[in-house]
């Protein structure tokens, strides 16, 4: 006897117990209720036999049912609410058997959700979202396109109670002047064209109802942002007649201190409310800057040295304007009132004391007879002060000492031995000097006007001490007044004549007086000596020098 064993092969996919399976579910069902157990059997034999069930396109039950994969029973998985319809919902279910191969078979549930009330389902909004924000340019044309919202009812589309209409609630606001949404497809547009500066956003309520009885309908907000458009150009607050904006600043300020700041305004925003300054008139000196900080202000700043002696008072003309406009608009041109994109702006300097007294003159030559009155008046030294707001100049008898060439004689007289008046600076006699023939003083006067005494200036006269004997007369033939005018120029012109250096010392300009003692009002007589450095050249060698005809 021979026994043969037949081994299975798994060559029979699963049998359900039905062609296809039916089920009612109410749709106010809660979740997990049982809607049907579909069951299938398989003849192989072993692992083979064993079957497990899962739906064969899960896209078909959005979420709305789930099957237990060891049984076959089938549950609600979701809110069925508005899914009621006559035509039932087909899924497709699938038993799957252990084998190898796998085999499978398919089958076909039929559910019907029953309908408990008319209209049960409510519309949800899927556009907008919560929080969202839509934007539109401002001047934007009338009915551009702001937002297009969007809503579902779980109820059937073709019908009333699945059938949504969009709109605004008659709330009274101003969103049904500016916007408009169709009431079929949702898109909201614009009435009119919106301005930011106006207003720069707006909440608009969205209500989406089907036309079912009893209506249901939701709601959901919505932000309109209106996005800027550069439709303003920069501009000072200012009246056309307004004065100018006054600095001040003092002279003499570390260059890149900033003076001051103008502020222009701008009605747009972000990028386009970005403002620059230029100073186009008053500055051809290059003395001031201005430049845009962080706060869209112009800070006026000094670039070059500010000397109040030079210019008191800078008046500027500056431009505000945006940023690409720069070249259009720095054109050198004077102040237009008119023009409220620009600004005057008077900058005082305030002196500072920062100029000592000066003398016109520093080395002066003078001389006074031996037998001079006193108070006699030998000249006058005078200085000045640069500075705007200087105190008045005092001038102090620093020093007087007397050399006598011929015996080397040299002393020192301190403060004495002339006048010196503090307020004109005039310098007299206060003596006789016959004691002091054939010598001369080397004088030091003292102009200040502050107690700090590096504050000062210095003048050297040489007085020389004058005899009659000693002297030589010009005749010129015009009055004093003008021979005073010339004689610097004449002085020069004579000392470099002179084959050898020489220095040539005039003393008096008077009227020319004739022999017969009246005076010649329309002549000059001025007396002279010739000096080889600090020695008097007698009489007869000075006419030899003006006979010679080397000079």
């Amino acid at each position: 006897i021979v026994k043969v064993n037949l081994l299975d092969k798994n060559d029979s996919p699963p049998q359900f117990s039905q062609s296809r399976y039916t089920a009612v579910v109410p749709e106010n069902s809660p979740i997990g209720t049982l809607v049907a157990t579909v069951s299938a059997t398989d003849p192989d034999l072993g692992p083979s036999s064993v079957v497990q069930y899962d739906f064969s396109n899960p896209s078909q039950i959005n979420g709305l049912y789930k099957i237990t994969k060891e049984t076959g029973e089938i549950s609600t998985n979701g809110i069925l609410t508005g899914k009621g319809r006559k035509e039932p919902y087909v899924i497709s279910v699938r038993a799957l058997d252990n084998g190898d191969p796998q085999q499978f078979m398919d089958t076909e549930l039929y559910i019907t959700v029953g309908d408990v009330s008319r209209n049960d389902g409510v519309p949800k909004f899927l556009k907008p979202e919560p929080g969202q924000i839509a934007e539109v340019p401002e001047e934007a044309s009338v009915g551009t396109a702001v937002f297009q919202a969007d809503a579902m009812d779980p109820d059937d589309p073709n019908t009333a109670n699945g059938k949504l209409v969009y709109s605004f609630p008659d709330d009274g606001t101003i969103v049904q002047k500016l916007f408009q949404i169709d009431p079929n497809s949702g898109l909201i547009t614009t009435k009119v064209p919106l301005d930011r500066e106006e207003r720069e956003e707006y909440t608009l309520i969205l209500e989406a109802r089907d036309l079912g009885n009893p209506v249901q309908q939701t709601s959901r907000l919505l932000t309109v942002v209106v996005k800027d458009v550069d439709d303003h150009p920069p501009q000072f607050e200012r009246q056309r007649n307004s004065v100018p904006l006054m600095m001040e600043v003092e002279e003499e300020m570390p260059i890149n201190m900033k003076i001051g700041e103008v502020i222009a305004i701008d009605k747009d925003i972000g990028r386009n409310a970005v403002i620059d300054y230029a100073i186009i008139y008053g500055n051809d000196d290059g003395v001031f800057g201005i430049s845009r900080d962080d706060q869209n202000r112009g800070i006026i700043t000094l670039d070059k040295r500010l000397d109040r002696e030079m210019s008191g008072l800078h008046t500027l003309t500056i431009k505000c304007f945006e940023p690409t406009d720069r070249i259009n608009k720095i054109s050198k041109m004077p102040y237009n009132k008119l023009k409220l994109d620009e600004i005057q702006v008077k900058v005082h300097v305030r002196d500072k004391d920062d100029n000592n007294p000066t003398f016109v003159e520093r080395n002066l030559t003078r001389g006074v007879r031996v037998n001079a009155a006193i108070y006699t008046e030998i000249g006058k030294v005078h200085a000045d002060d640069a500075d705007a707001e200087a105190d008045v100049i005092n001038y102090h008898l620093e020093n007087v000492t007397f050399h006598r060439p011929k015996t080397g004689m040299k002393r020192d007289l301190g403060e004495s031995g002339f006048l010196v008046d503090p307020s004109t600076g005039v310098i007299q006699t206060n003596q006789s000097y016959g004691k002091y023939a054939d010598g001369f003083f080397d004088v030091v006067v003292k102009a200040t006007n502050s107690p700090d005494p590096t504050k000062a200036d210095f003048a050297f006269l040489k007085i020389f001490v004058l005899q009659d004997t000693d002297l030589m007369k010009f005749v010129f033939d015009k009055n004093p007044v003008n021979v005073a005018k010339e004689m610097k120029e004449f002085k020069k012109d004579i000392e470099g004549a002179f084959a050898q250096p020489l220095t040539l010392n005039v003393y008096d300009n008077e009227f020319y007086s004739k022999v017969d003692g009246s005076l010649d009002f329309g002549r000059t007589s001025s007396c002279f000596q010739v000096l080889n450095q600090e020695d008097v050249v007698d009489l007869d060698n000075v006419q030899n020098l003006f006979n010679s005809k080397k000079n």
